[in-house]
């Protein structure tokens, strides 16, 4: 008999395989064409939290931990390629049915022409989610398709060497890396829980440190990306500076937007004016909309009102952007103002 938690884990399977089948584009497009330039992308979320035995996840990832050995400690997390390597016959037991889940929606988005975006979460589960995500881009980023993204967050420390190492390995064994490069959501209590165990908070001390992580980051990925075309890149963030990075070192590199191996995100009515003032410049922007019952959607956007508390200092100058379009839509006969510029 199935537990109350391996029920819950393949009813998420089930509402997921609906979401990325209604997220397809109709009919599916490939990633490249005959031309050359890449189809528009559609993409789903997924946190693996939701299609696990979340005990077992920690366990995976305290094992994984131990057999990665000292080369990775000091509170950084390894790779995910070494995560991936260091997963032993017990983990694999561990992890078999949320990697089947996970391989259930992989095939559903290659067969529908969808990318997956695999949440990263808490440290005490990311070794577990790292291994299962690579195992499965092994086999699923291949051939011109990049069907699972992994997730690398900007606040922990040590974030550039384990994308940077990931990058060289996938590129090494002929897969084409996926990477959605945020800041992070679970700040407060990362560092209250390494407090509480009298261990190094694996967060970055200060915003500035983790605002030049995800720039490095950043330069990173698209040093690699102009190298080989197989990378691809998500951009998720709020952060106006950062996107005009990201715009300049692409132009830097010769990594046009028309390639389609960037997009930027941000979040479904937030930073809307950043959104316009990509698109108008031709770049390819996704709105990330999450939904589903409140008492589980509160919490996450509580955690992305923690982290993008400077977006919420600007509101003054939004509102203002704002009320110029508004301003500007009762005037028919006018055109339409520049969108406030972001390069």
């Amino acid at each position: 008999m199935r537990s109350a938690v391996e029920a819950g884990a393949d009813a998420n399977t089930r509402r997921l395989l609906e979401c990325i089948r209604s997220s397809a584009p109709s009919p599916p497009l490939p990633d490249t064409t005959a031309e050359g330039p890449k189809a528009p992308p559609s993409y789903a979320a997924v946190k693996l939290t939701a299609l696990a035995n979340t005990h077992h996840l920690r366990e995976a990832s305290s094992l994984i931990l131990d057999a990665a050995g000292s080369e990775h400690g000091g509170g950084a997390l390894p790779p995910a390629h070494v995560s991936a390597a260091a997963a032993s016959a017990r983990v694999l037991e561990l992890l078999g049915p949320v990697e089947a889940r996970l391989e259930t929606l992989a095939a559903e988005a290659a067969r529908v022409g969808v990318h997956i975006l695999v949440d990263a979460e808490q440290t005490y589960f990311q070794p577990a989610i790292d291994a299962v995500t690579y195992r499965l881009m092994t086999k699923h980023n291949r051939e011109g398709r990049r069907t699972l993204y992994a997730t690398y967050q900007a606040y922990l420390r040590g974030t550039e060497a384990r994308l940077a190492a990931d990058l060289q390995r996938s590129q090494e064994e002929g897969v084409h890396f996926g990477v959605k490069l945020v800041r992070g959501a679970y700040m407060v209590s990362e560092r209250a829980l390494a407090a509480s165990q009298g261990l190094p908070s694996p967060i970055h001390e200060s915003a500035a440190d983790t605002h030049a992580c995800y720039d490095a980051s950043l330069a990173i990925t698209l040093n690699n990306l102009a190298a080989n075309k197989g990378t691809g890149l998500l951009v998720a963030t709020h952060n106006k500076e950062s996107l005009e990075t990201a715009a300049s070192t692409m132009e830097q590199l010769g990594i046009t937007a028309e390639e389609g191996n960037v997009q930027f995100a941000q979040l479904y009515g937030m930073a809307d004016h950043l959104s316009g003032a990509l698109a108008a410049n031709k770049y390819q922007v996704l709105k990330y909309i999450p939904y589903g019952p409140i008492h589980e959607v509160m919490p996450y956007l509580i955690r992305r009102a923690q982290e993008n508390s400077t977006v919420l200092e600007n509101t003054t100058s939004y509102i203002k952007i704002l009320r110029n379009e508004l301003m500007r839509r009762w005037r028919p006969q006018a055109q339409p103002t520049p969108l406030q510029p972001v390069f």
